[in-house]
C-alpha cells in the first residue's frame, strides 16, 4: 500500500500546477498527506515550492484563488512558522469575505451555474475547515462566523437543488438519468457508476427505473423500456409486457414490445393505444402477442432471449 501511495505521489509531482483550482487543491492535499504517511519530505518540499511560486506572484488576489488549498497552507505554517504563509492565509480569508451576495447567499461566481453545480459540495470540505482553522489560530471569532456562512451558503444551494450532486451535470427533477453514488460504504473517493437509470421527484426521493444497458437509443433520445412496460400493463387487455430495442437504419434503434394478453388482443390496436400516450420517439415499431415472457427463476426478464425471438419473427 505504501508503495502504491509513493507511486501516486510521484505521479502528482509531474502534474502541471499553474492556476489554483479544485483539482490542484486535491493534489496538494494528497501530497501533504503522503509526505507524512510515506515519510518522504520530497512531497512536502514540492508543495512548499508551489506555495513559494504563488506567493512570489502576489498570492491570493482574484476569485480564482478561492479554492487555493488554505488548509494545507496553514499546515505548512504550523510546521515552518514562516510568516508569509500565515499572511497569505489571512488574505485568502479576506477574499472569501468579499464574495458577492446573490439571492441572499454568499457564493463564488454565482453567474456561472455550471461551475457551482460541479464543485459546491466538495468546496464545503475546503472552505469551512480552512476558515475555522484560521480562526482558531488567530483567535478571531469573525473567521468562525465566516466559516459558518460559507458552509450554510453551500448547504442552501444543495437544499434548493435537491441535494443530488456529482462532477458533471445533474438531471432535473422528473428526468431520467444515470445514478452515481459515493459514500463511506463505497471504497475510495471516486464516484461509483451504478449502471442504474433513476429519476428524482420534487421531495428528493430517488426511484430506480431501469438499467443503463437496457436503454433504447432512438435518434438522440433514450427510451427506458421499464417506462413503456409500466404503461402497457395499464391496458385492460395486457397481463404482462416487455420492451426491447431493435436495430433500425433510420433511427438507430426502435422500441418493440412483447405482450401477454388477458384475452383477444390486436397488435396494431396496442401500437395505436400507446402512441396516444407517449412522445413520437417512444412509439412502438412492432408488437408481438405471446403466451408468456422468458424469465429466470427469480423473475428477472431475459431480454436477450426476446431480442433473438424478435429477430426470428422478422426474418
Amino acid at each position: 500500500m505504501i508503495e502504491q501511495l509513493r507511486a501516486a505521489a510521484m505521479h502528482l509531482l509531474t502534474y502541471p500546477f499553474r492556476v489554483w483550482g479544485f483539482g490542484e487543491g486535491i493534489g496538494i492535499r494528497a501530497l501533504m498527506e503522503s509526505s507524512v504517511t510515506a515519510g518522504n519530505p520530497l512531497y512536502e518540499g514540492f508543495v512548499r515550492g508551489l506555495f513559494s511560486a504563488w506567493l512570489g506572484r502576489g498570492g491570493p488576489k482574484t476569485f480564482e484563488d478561492h479554492v487555493a488549498p488554505g488548509y494545507e497552507l496553514l499546515a505548512l505554517w504550523e510546521r515552518t512558522g514562516e510568516p508569509d504563509l500565515l499572511d497569505a492565509a489571512r488574505r485568502l480569508a479576506a477574499l472569501h469575505a468579499s464574495f458577492p451576495v446573490h439571492d441572499g447567499i454568499r457564493l463564488h461566481r454565482p453567474d456561472q451555474p455550471g461551475w457551482k453545480r460541479q464543485i459546491w459540495v466538495d468546496c464545503m470540505h475546503v472552505d469551512g475547515p480552512f476558515l475555522a482553522r484560521l480562526g482558531r489560530f488567530s483567535y478571531d471569532a469573525d473567521l468562525f462566523d465566516l466559516a459558518a456562512d460559507r458552509v450554510i451558503s453551500y448547504a442552501r444551494v444543495l437544499q434548493e437543488s435537491g441535494g443530488l450532486f456529482r462532477h458533471g451535470w445533474e438531471a432535473d427533477c422528473g428526468v431520467n438519468g444515470e445514478l452515481w453514488a459515493r459514500g463511506s460504504q463505497i471504497p475510495g473517493e471516486e464516484w461509483l457508476r451504478t449502471g442504474d437509470v433513476a429519476r428524482r421527484d420534487d421531495d428528493g426521493n430517488v426511484f430506480i427505473v431501469d438499467r443503463l444497458k437496457d436503454l433504447i437509443k432512438v435518434n438522440a433520445f433514450q427510451v427506458a423500456p421499464a417506462e413503456l412496460e409500466a404503461l402497457l400493463t395499464t391496458h385492460p387487455a395486457i397481463a404482462d409486457a416487455a420492451v426491447i430495442g431493435r436495430a433500425d437504419e433510420r433511427t438507430g434503434e426502435a422500441p418493440v414490445a412483447f405482450v401477454v394478453a388477458r384475452g383477444p388482443l390486436d397488435a396494431d390496436d396496442v401500437r395505436a393505444w400507446l402512441a396516444e400516450r407517449v412522445a413520437p420517439y417512444k412509439r412502438l415499431a412492432a408488437v408481438h402477442v405471446v403466451d408468456d415472457l422468458p424469465r429466470t427463476p427469480s423473475g428477472k426478464l431475459l431480454r436477450r432471449a426476446l431480442v433473438d425471438r424478435d429477430a426470428a419473427l422478422t426474418t
